[in-house]
């Protein structure tokens, strides 16, 4: 109840200095004698909104948990209603009303968005431990919010050039929307490179959810799935390549998915060997429990510089190139968690290997025939 409170202040706070911003923006506006003044006062009110999409969208891609996802959809919807009669309210500049009308429409597709797409994809309760098929849907759906975003920025963006044009004015880069348009892009760049990867160690966690549960013709038909399933991922990473030159993230998502791929084809196949003993040696016991500490503390690594690599992605594609106040809210949002996509799935290992480093059988809880 205390954090729902803290929440709930923090939003009620954010949302009071919204509306000085769209206050202060509104009465400029009122004032405003020329056409670049006009242009000003309606990108100040729009570059609040997307400095909104940018900050909601990076959080929910650290945090997936509904509850509070829903709470700041709703701020922003009030945001943009506030935005929408702002603009409402202005009048045409000298008979041309273009530039307003495109505002209103950037804005009401923004809130159709938040409405029906954003909530969809939010009222998913996702984490770590959601499988495949789930974190496609979510992602998808993200995407395809993102999508509608982008286009309809750019279609304001096409506006804004003309109402330029009309009156003389020296053509502007609408800074935002174009920093809203590469964020979109990461997203959709590392969502690929983490779906085929995560398509993979979906059914490598099967795989030691099988030997926990001492089922060795599972183990079997899990470790040969990994394989092809690993290649499959190679083939799509390959062919995704690097994002605007950067090969860090794609590079050490093949890293992992070679990894795994090179464990099922050797340790696992000691695994599932020593699984069909009907009596295990001592030998057996530690070669068995080495293997699986080696793999829970390799893939964990491995795993933590994926997620930094994700993160970087992000700094050097879009905070270099956003204005400090808005590098400052994705600093901070994404400092919150080292992956941009979702918390290193890798650490579920621990959770599935319950063996220990202890070198009798008895302790490796072997299966009995």
């Amino acid at each position: 109840m205390v954090e729902k409170l803290k929440r709930m202040k923090k939003m009620k706070t954010y949302t009071q200095l919204f509306t000085l911003v769209l206050f202060l923006a509104f009465n400029f506006g009122a004032k405003a004698q020329t056409a670049q003044e006009y242009t000003d006062q309606i990108l100040a009110i729009q570059a609040q909104i997307i400095n909104d999409n940018i900050h909601y969208i990076t959080k929910s891609l650290n945090d997936h948990k509904a509850h509070q996802n829903e709470v700041e959809r709703k701020a922003i919807l009030v945001h943009l209603n506030q935005a929408i009669a702002q603009v409402k309210a202005l009048p045409a500049y000298k008979g041309d009303n273009s530039l307003r009308e495109a505002a209103l429409e950037v804005f009401n597709h923004y809130k159709e968005t938040y409405q029906l797409d954003i909530k969809k994809a939010d009222s998913l309760e996702i984490n770590g431990k959601s499988p495949y098929n789930a974190m496609k849907v979510y992602f998808d759906l993200q995407n395809r919010a993102e999508e509608k975003l982008v286009k309809t920025g750019k279609k304001f963006i096409n506006v804004q050039k003309s109402f330029a044009r009309r009156h003389n004015l020296v053509r502007q880069t609408d800074e935002m929307i174009c920093l809203f348009t590469k964020l979109a892009e990461v997203n959709n760049y590392t969502r690929q490179v983490y779906l085929a990867y995560m398509k993979v160690d979906e059914i490598n966690r099967t795989f030691f959810e099988s030997m926990k549960r001492k089922q060795v013709e599972s183990m079997e038909k899990n470790r040969l799935a990994v394989l092809a399933t690993a290649e499959e991922a190679i083939a799509t990473l390959t062919k995704l390549g690097n994002f605007e030159g950067n090969r860090q993230y794609v590079d050490m998502g093949m890293k992992l998915t070679h990894y795994l791929k090179n464990s099922a084809s050797k340790e696992y196949t000691e695994l599932v060997t020593i699984s069909h003993k009907k009596h295990a040696t001592q030998a057996d016991a530690m070669r068995f429990n080495k293997i699986v500490f080696n793999y829970h503390n390799q893939s964990k690594a491995l795993m933590t510089e994926f997620s930094v690599a994700s993160t970087q992605l992000l700094h050097q594609n879009v905070l270099a190139e956003a204005n400090p106040l808005v590098a400052k809210n994705l600093q901070k949002e994404t400092q919150k968690s080292l992956s941009l996509v979702v918390k290193p799935m890798s650490n579920l290992s621990a959770e599935t290997l319950s063996y220990e480093t202890n070198v009798s059988t008895s302790s490796m809880n072997l299966p009995q025939e």
